[in-house]
């Protein structure tokens, strides 16, 4: 009973590290992405002012 009180602890700390690392990925890539989007979200604008 113990041990698998022990083995749920670890794998939820593991969980929660895991989530937290991919957490931190993710910013990275958003703030590396942010400029880009902004460039094409720009031209995408500008093509639709052009339509229309």
């Amino acid at each position: 009973m113990n041990k698998s009180k022990i083995d749920l602890k670890l794998q939820f700390l593991h969980t929660v590290m895991i989530t937290f690392g991919l957490f931190l990925i993710n910013q990275l890539i958003i703030e590396q992405s942010q400029e880009n989007f902004q460039q094409i979200s720009l031209t995408v604008f500008q093509d639709l002012m052009a339509m229309e």
